[in-house]
């Protein structure tokens, strides 16, 4: 058994490191590129905010699987590389761990960070009474974007961590 599971390993370091890296890409996407093409389209902040919403609804509904994906690699190689010593004053198993934490807290980050300005947006895709000013739509949209931004940073630090650990 020991064996069959030890060929899994060269398979979860590319799902692993590949899957963390189109998650960063696909959540820093939202916010090089949909948010400035939805802020440049001649159109009022409540269609804006609409289109947004669909995007945001589409990221919601397709990047966990990525999420669960890298941090399950993650940590069956920190498991798997637990008596390997390295090439670095960290161990690979150490790396792999710190990975497999990391990438999931995109989650806390949305529901804690990213909540209020997230639900504000959505109040103006929704025609909410409560809905922001046109002007603070356009400024809500700016700092989500720089938010998305932090976001992918953590699943970039997650795939910097588990190509550092390939290489130790």
């Amino acid at each position: 058994m020991s064996g069959q599971v030890h060929r899994l390993v060269p398979v979860a370091k590319v799902v692993g490191l590949a899957s963390s890296s189109m998650l960063t890409a696909y959540i820093a996407s939202f916010s090089i590129a949909t948010v400035p093409a939805l802020s440049a389209a001649p159109v009022s902040t409540t269609d804006i905010a609409k289109q947004w919403n669909y995007a945001f609804e589409l990221g919601r509904s397709t990047a966990p699987p990525f999420a669960v994906t890298c941090a399950s690699c993650f940590a069956f190689l920190a498991y798997q590389s637990r008596h390997i010593k390295g090439s670095l004053p960290v161990t690979p198993s150490f790396l792999y761990a710190a990975a497999a934490i990391i990438a999931p807290c995109i989650v806390p980050y949305t529901l804690t960070i990213m909540a209020p300005t997230i639900s504000a947006i959505v109040s103006k895709a929704q025609g909410k009474a409560n809905a922001p000013s046109e002007a603070e739509t356009k400024a809500l949209l700016e700092k989500w974007r720089g938010q998305n931004m932090q976001r992918a940073y953590i699943t970039g630090t997650a795939a910097v961590l588990s190509a550092i650990a390939i290489l130790a």
